[in-house]
């Protein structure tokens, strides 16, 4: 064996065990699946029955049958699931005959490739499609912190998400809410790796747009919410906000002709631009909460009902799965949250420190940028936060992405250096 090889080894061993870890969620999702065959997923029932039901139109109809849209109702087919169990669901965006019209119908041609590669059945076969985007997606943002900080970083940032089940169970869905996240992980690390990038913004905004709505907030203002937390982070790093408004620009302008691509298809199919724009605008009054939450005090009551739901949740503690709020180690984001500032107030109260001072100061900024971009869809569109939360408490992962980073860089800075900052009079400079 020669030196060389030598020499290389371990660093390519230390590597490969980094994409393993990378890979860790996914391989849970492939035993989660195994054994599921043409089971729905408990992620999200009501969303795959109607998928599955429309991809088996597909199939048979072909993709242009309604200018691309989907048909939600097959006889036999999940009877009890999805649209097909309620006698109403023309506020959805469904038309008497069955074609659903609010959202972009991306997922649906994910699945209907899929079955055209694979088979209608099993279902479970289907899901490798989602679970190999996730794979990706998370491989991508490993190998960007790994790039973009000291790959310490990196194992411990992805360690942090490999043990949160709340970060890649949506992988073995076929919902939006399956790729949805996989590609903001995406976006995420072409903000924090990639110096250029512009262009995959607006690739990433399109592809997210083409999947869902409820993303917008997130694909649109990332890219800020990172640019007004990295100077707390990496405390050698100058906001380039002109760059940063343009990734959202362009994030946004790719959601948004995604959207306008779908409007073409519904005004296609209902034949008259007055229609598709009455169908979007019903959709989202039910959606938003509008037509039933007229009261004020109902309206504030509801919205707090969402912020204490998505950040504490009935059961603020607990080992065991509960959908509908994003957990890390058992605990959800708002106690972690109280915890570590609970503690930095307290240091910062018997030392007095001007580096505990700065500390807590960057934790505040860092939280506040994550929370404020995981929270305005569920604040805007009060009815469908209260109604998804088992789908929308994913759209936290900017939230605890932003607050594991700062913990993790910070950590790593204190190992190698002995201090949370380079010096203290540094710190003190730093914006508030």
């Amino acid at each position: 064996m020669s030196a060389s090889f030598r020499l290389r080894l371990p660093f390519s061993l230390s590597f490969l065990a980094f994409l393993i870890l990378c890979a860790v969620g996914p391989i849970i999702c492939v035993w989660l699946i195994s054994g599921w065959g043409d089971s729905l997923s408990y992620v999200d029932r009501y969303s795959e029955a109607n998928i599955l039901r429309e991809v088996r139109h597909f199939l048979e109809d072909g993709l242009a049958r309604h200018y691309g849209l989907g048909t939600v109702y097959y006889p036999g087919m999940y009877p009890e699931d999805g649209f097909a169990a309620e006698s109403d669901v023309s506020m959805y965006g469904v038309s008497s005959e069955g074609v659903y019209t609010h959202y972009p119908p991306g997922t649906e041609y994910l699945a209907y490739a899929a079955a055209r590669m694979f088979g209608p059945n099993p279902v479970s076969h289907l899901r490798v499609v989602p679970i190999m985007i996730g794979w990706l997606a998370m491989t991508c943002l490993g190998l960007s912190l790994r790039r973009r900080f000291e790959p310490t970083v990196g194992w411990l940032m992805m360690g942090a998400f490999a043990v949160t089940p709340t970060v890649w169970d949506g992988f073995v869905g076929l919902s939006p809410h399956a790729y949805a996240p996989a590609l903001l992980m995406i976006e995420l690390a072409v903000v924090i790796g990639w110096a250029g990038g512009l262009w995959a913004l607006a690739v990433l905004g399109f592809l997210q747009g083409w999947l869902t709505f409820d993303y917008f907030f997130l694909v649109a203002l990332t890219p800020l919410a990172v640019e007004l937390a990295m100077p707390w982070i990496d405390l050698d790093y100058r906001p380039r906000w002109r760059l940063a408004l343009t990734r959202t620009l362009l994030a946004s302008g790719g959601f948004t002709a995604a959207h306008c691509l779908h409007f073409v298809e519904v005004w296609a199919y209902w034949g008259s631009f007055v229609a598709a724009l009455n169908d979007f605008k019903s959709a989202a009054v039910h959606r938003a909460g509008v037509a039933w939450l007229d009261e004020a005090q109902l309206y504030w009551a509801a919205i707090l009902s969402n912020v204490i739901s998505y950040f504490v949740g009935m059961h603020p503690v607990s080992l065991s799965p509960q959908w509908g709020t994003f957990r890390f180690a058992g605990v959800s984001l708002g106690p972690w949250w109280f915890l570590v500032t609970v503690s930095l107030l307290i240091g910062h109260f018997l030392t007095r420190s001007q580096q505990v001072s700065a500390i807590l100061r960057g934790w505040s900024v860092v939280c506040g940028a994550g929370a404020g971009v995981s929270s305005i869809w569920f604040l805007v569109m009060v009815n469908h936060g209260h109604i998804h939360r088992h789908l929308l408490y994913r759209h936290q992962f900017v939230l605890l992405f932003l607050m594991i980073l700062f913990l993790a860089v910070g950590a790593e800075r204190w190992a190698r250096r002995g201090s949370f900052h380079p010096n203290q009079e540094f710190a003190k400079s730093r914006p508030t």
